[in-house]
């Protein structure tokens, strides 16, 4: 049974996290330096199972850079903006937070539901590390130009506080990536061996993860109706409505394969580390939290989706990464 919720069904503990994070009682504030490093234990776990050969391979394929460089910019900045006008014309407190998690990257799972539904396995690759490479620059530079975060009391002037949101997420993303290549050409054989637990061990973090970043976060709606947090969990599954829509259609461009892909990552993003600059750089705002917060919920069913529309069998039991990397 453990191993079942530490695997296939990873989603039940993943929701009931979520859950706790609202509803256990007491204060866990002091706890809130915690959520980056169990992020950081989940990129660290998903990181293992990729190597840079991988990668490198997947670039040097013909016509990689011009597709990769498109879909990125699609990805990662014209995406994005979809929903986030929607939420500027409905409900404009929500939109800054609408943008930061959807302009994320790509998660570390998005790459193993790409190769459970038949994706282009390069390429999904080649999403997830060109995404993560590229979103120091991209997220800071949105957040700017859309004056996230410069009615925050106290930041530093534009120009340093955009050079610490870049170091920020280059250190959550980079530092277990780096530390995960150092062992896997250090160590291959053990990498090797212990496969088969990297992804619940992925999970070990992701839960705890979900209940903290909420549990230390929620003063900050503290006092808020059901129908008041309702509102974001209406818009973020709206917003990932689109993305999964979106994806659908990019399919005719992409054809089967890579179109898979490109969903998965669409789909699936990083919204763990929307979550950890949220805390750091907007601590106690609750339409910027939120959105990254409760993504969770469509994220999961999202990709289900994806995998019904291509008709591929679930063998979500070889899933399992990071979802909440996602999240968490």
């Amino acid at each position: 049974m453990l191993a079942r919720l530490l695997g296939s069904a990873f989603w039940i503990p993943a929701y009931i996290a979520l859950v706790a994070g609202f509803l256990l009682p007491g204060d866990f504030t002091a706890l809130k330096p915690l959520v980056p490093v169990l992020l950081g234990g989940i990129l660290f776990c998903s990181s293992l199972k990729v190597s840079l050969g991988q990668v490198r391979a997947a670039f040097l394929e013909p016509g990689a850079l011009p597709r990769l460089s498109a879909l990125i910019v699609l990805k990662l900045l014209l995406l994005p903006l979809i929903p986030y006008a929607a939420t500027l014309a409905v409900a404009p407190e929500w939109a800054p937070g609408m943008l930061l998690v959807g302009m994320m990257p790509g998660g570390l799972s998005s790459l193993a539901f790409a190769d459970l539904y038949g994706g282009e396995r390069g390429l999904a690759l080649l999403l997830l590390f060109g995404g993560s490479l590229i979103c120091p620059l991209t997220a800071p530079t949105m957040l700017h130009l859309f004056g996230i975060g410069q009615h925050v009391p106290g930041q530093p002037s534009e120009s340093a506080l955009f050079a610490m949101q870049a170091l920020y997420i280059v250190l959550l993303l980079g530092t277990p990536f780096t530390l995960a290549q150092v062992i896997r050409g250090m160590a291959p054989r053990l990498v090797e061996r212990n496969q088969h637990r990297l992804s619940p061990a992925a999970i070990a973090c992701l839960c705890p993860l979900i209940t903290l970043s909420i549990a230390c976060n929620r003063h900050a709606w503290a006092g808020w109706t059901a129908q008041q947090l309702l509102e974001p969990l209406l818009l973020v599954c709206a917003a990932s409505g689109f993305f999964i829509l979106a994806s659908r259609l990019m399919r005719v461009w992409l054809g089967r394969d890579r179109g898979v892909s490109m969903a998965c990552s669409t789909v699936y993003m990083n919204n763990g580390l929307s979550l950890v600059v949220a805390i750091q750089f907007f601590p106690g705002d609750a339409h910027l939290l939120l959105p990254s917060v409760l993504m969770q919920v469509p994220m999961v069913i999202g990709v289900v989706i994806v995998g019904r529309w291509v008709g591929m069998p679930e063998r979500v039991g070889e899933v399992g990464g990071n979802s909440g990397e996602g999240a968490a």
